[in-house]
């Protein structure tokens, strides 16, 4: 697939290759434009351009002398019988005979219906993202997929799924107005003629997607064999020419769009001439082609008895939300978030239906005006996946280049600053170990002299550093990183937001990102004033005047009044705590002395930015428009 270039490509186009209808929108990618100033205008493409339609009937044909025909052109192409619609399946084979033929509808959709007629669109300045139905979504399908796509001729540069394509327009697209109560749990319905595509979104979760062969043409299918296939003449003509179903199919696709168009007490009544349908026939007889059929149907409340007794069609696909209800609702509380739906948007061209309303609000449990149907549903997907393809061109690049920035904009830890750091640390947790031991000499010593207490002191740093070094040195680690990312991220953020106010960059670096490597470095850079406490040498921490003063002083007051041992070491324990600024300075001082004097603080520093680096690196390259 192509990479989107900065500045090169300017134009993004999305195309919907629709079961029963092809969509398409564009994009213009404004690389120079900060988000609150870009239009971000989706460009509606006409497709059918005799008929000045948006949308383009996914229908082809291959006339007598090879030439290929699409949309209306095919259906008025009567010198055969190779008229074809419902050729969209999931792809197994990339040259199979189906496969070939949406090969060829995409390729003269994009270079007859698109290239042809947008006269701003050059060799080089534009990519195109195409839609997919959710239900294709193990690598295999998606891969020949892409190949039909490239062997059209289409610079393709990704695809995403059609249900999150239009979830990704109605949530991000500031003009539509989705409301703060959606965000907080809403379902997509994409009801195309194959496949129902469905995407649950909600704030803080990754989108959930489902899809199956629920689409319209089920229904086609039911109005086809109740109203066309039921009759003789009709069966009689399949029965001997079955080459000339897939034109009846579409009569029955054109019945069912009339009565679902109209209110629900309008009456279909139509007689069909069968020279209509299929057109001049060297192999019909001229009394077969000449005959009339009467198709009648009364109002949409029959057409939906029609599809029930015929395929149980509103009990599948209210059964298959019901399934998918409870697997979100599964997801969402594998990640510790409560399941809410909050509303839902039917899109698609099928979303006219009008009993998907009813059974839509029934499956999910909400009323039914919080179920909302798309004013153009034929233009909802290709809108999103241009819209989606322009925010994830347009993202991919910014973080490339940030990428490529990234080691100017992590600026070198100031040392001294490090150093300082570090030592308020350990000043801070060997105090405690001081003080917690001579809290507990108060209870259990036995003398009031300077070396028990400097012994147990010793003995308990010695023993208690060593069982905290590890954890010490990793929150140390994390400490720095933290602070250290705040500028650089939000730096980033900023540039990002930018122009996709939707993305940030977080940054959470836990001890499991931190390498066994980091950890042994770091470790043996500081391992001389790990020397030094686990020695437990009270004088060389420059400890053992401080506390003989500190002793001897009390001693003093002691021997004045004659007071219990006990006594004498809790004035002696109420000293120590007095001096804590005191003894924390002293450590802080010695830390600092041996650090300074070792020179490896500088080490450390650039093995914590390195670390920084490489969190950033991944963080960034995890920011991406959810296409898949």
């Amino acid at each position: 697939m192509m990479e989107v270039i900065s500045r090169k490509h300017k134009y993004v186009i999305g195309i919907d290759f629709g079961h029963a209808e092809t969509s398409a929108c564009m994009c213009e990618i404004e690389w120079d434009k900060p988000v609150d100033i870009q239009d971000q205008r989706i460009i509606d493409l006409e497709l059918d351009h005799s008929g000045k339609k948006k949308v383009v009937i996914s229908a082809i044909s291959i006339s007598s002398n090879g030439r290929v025909y699409i949309g209306d052109a095919a259906i008025r192409n009567t010198d055969n019988s190779s008229f074809r619609i419902g050729f969209k399946k999931q792809p197994e084979d990339e040259f199979g005979e189906q496969e070939s033929l949406m090969t060829s509808f995409m390729s003269i959709v994009y270079k007859e219906r698109i290239r042809a007629f947008y006269h701003e669109l050059t060799d080089d300045n534009h990519v195109v993202y195409i839609a997919r139905p959710s239900g294709w979504n193990d690598q295999r399908t998606k891969d020949i997929y892409t190949r039909m796509a490239l062997n059209a001729g289409i610079p393709l540069a990704g695809l995403s799924s059609e249900s999150r394509s239009a979830i990704f327009y109605s949530y991000s697209n500031p003009k539509f107005g989705f409301s703060q109560n959606l965000r907080k749990g809403a379902m997509i319905f994409d009801l195309g003629s194959s496949t129902l595509d469905l995407t649950y979104i909600a704030e803080d979760i990754k989108p959930i997607d489902a899809g199956d062969n629920l689409g319209a043409s089920i229904v086609d299918k039911c109005v086809f064999e109740s109203k066309f296939l039921s009759n003789t003449i009709v069966s009689a003509l399949l029965e001997e020419h079955p080459e000339y179903k897939d034109r009846f199919l579409y009569q029955a696709r054109l019945v069912k769009e009339t009565v679902y168009s109209n209110p629900s007490d309008f009456v279909f009544t139509r007689p069909f001439l069968m020279e209509e349908i299929i057109g001049r026939s060297t192999v019909v007889p001229e009394e077969l082609l000449n005959q009339v059929f009467l198709v009648k149907i009364k109002g949409s409340e029959e057409l939906n008895e029609i599809i029930s007794r015929g395929q149980s069609y509103q009990k599948k696909l209210s059964d298959f939300v019901t399934s998918f209800v409870q697997v979100v609702t599964e997801k969402c509380k594998q990640v510790g978030h409560g399941y809410s739906c909050n509303g839902a948007i039917l899109a698609g061209g099928a979303s006219r239906m009008n009993f998907l309303v009813k059974e839509v609000s029934a499956a999910l449990n909400i009323p039914q005006s919080l179920v909302q149907v798309e004013r153009e549903p034929s233009m909802t997907v290709s809108r999103g996946i241009a819209y989606l393809g322009m925010k994830d061109g347009m993202t991919n690049v910014l973080c490339s280049e940030l990428i490529n920035d990234l080691p100017n904009k992590i600026k070198p830890l100031d040392t001294p600053n490090l150093i300082s750091r570090y030592a308020n640390r350990v000043s801070e947790s060997l105090y405690e170990i001081i003080e917690s031991t001579s809290a507990e000499w108060v209870e259990k010593g036995k003398t009031c002299g300077e070396d028990e207490i400097k012994q147990m002191i010793e003995e308990r740093l010695g023993k208690e550093w060593v069982n905290m070094q590890h954890d010490f040195i990793l929150s140390f680690i994390l400490d720095i990183i933290e602070t250290h990312a705040k500028s650089v991220v939000n730096e980033i953020d900023n540039v990002l937001s930018a122009y996709e106010p939707n993305i940030s960059v977080k940054v959470c670096v836990t001890k499991d990102d931190i390498t066994k490597e980091d950890e042994e470095f770091i470790a043996s850079a500081l391992s001389e004033v790990n020397r030094y406490i686990s020695g437990a040498n009270l004088d060389g921490l420059s400890l053992g005047r401080i506390l003989r003063d500190i002793i001897f002083g009390v001693f003093i007051l002691i021997r004045a009044i004659f007071e219990s041992d006990h006594t004498d070491r809790e004035r002696t324990y109420t000293r120590i705590k007095k001096n804590k600024e005191t003894i924390k300075k002293e450590i802080k001082w010695k830390i600092c002395e041996i650090l300074v004097e070792k020179g490896t603080m500088q080490s450390v520093s650039d093995r914590i930015s390195s670390i920084l680096k490489n969190n950033l690196l991944t963080k960034l390259n995890q920011v991406s428009i959810p296409l898949e």
